[in-house]
């Protein structure tokens, strides 16, 4: 973190899953609080892996409950919506003012049918639960093209079986970019 300005670093990712920590882990708490004073968010990979030494129990998100309730002005991201707990991720995201998820590669094959869909239809709880504000853009490149990953998204609302069920073009146009503004140093 002292290398922060000289190497030009503005965020900091953690692997609890592969590092085999849990991230209330009190020996961690030294690393959210200097990140939250030097207002530098931190993003989890708080997913599932398919690796066999990354265990599940590292992406509980009751351990960012307690971080986040922790260290209320640090920045949180999670990665790839927090899968395979969403529901639970994005319940934190309206708990906790603090906490993003991004839409990196969530559900495995992101170039099957039913990706878009599980996609569509966890935007479309984020957007009920009244955070779809804190859901950032993210692609895992290179697995995916950013330009295809932007084209996707914004055809989301094919599997929408009624208009009511539709997300807003301006919502889901802001996970590109204004969603993330929060995340951001401010403009010199």
């Amino acid at each position: 973190m002292r290398q922060r300005e000289e190497l030009g670093l503005y965020g900091l990712k953690l692997y609890p899953t592969l590092d085999g920590y849990r991230a209330d882990d009190p020996k961690a708490f030294r690393v959210y609080e200097v990140a939250q004073e030097l207002e530098m968010p931190i993003m989890f990979h708080h997913a599932g892996m398919p690796e066999p030494q990354a265990l599940l129990r590292h992406t509980d998100p009751e351990q960012i409950d307690v971080v986040a309730a922790c260290f209320p002005r640090l920045r949180i991201i999670l990665a790839h919506l927090g899968y395979p707990r969403v529901d639970e991720s994005l319940y934190l995201a309206r708990k906790h003012g603090n906490i993003w998820l991004d839409i990196s590669w969530v559900y495995g094959d992101i170039r099957h049918p039913s990706y878009l869909y599980f996609l569509w239809r966890d935007l479309l709880k984020a957007l009920n639960l009244g955070v779809l504000g804190h859901i950032v853009f993210g692609t895992d490149y290179p697995g995916i093209k950013q330009a295809e990953y932007v084209e996707m998204l914004m055809s989301i609302n094919r599997y929408a079986v009624n208009p009511e069920l539709e997300i807003p073009i301006e919502e889901l146009e802001a996970i590109f970019g204004e969603n993330a503004k929060p995340l951001l140093p401010e403009a010199p």
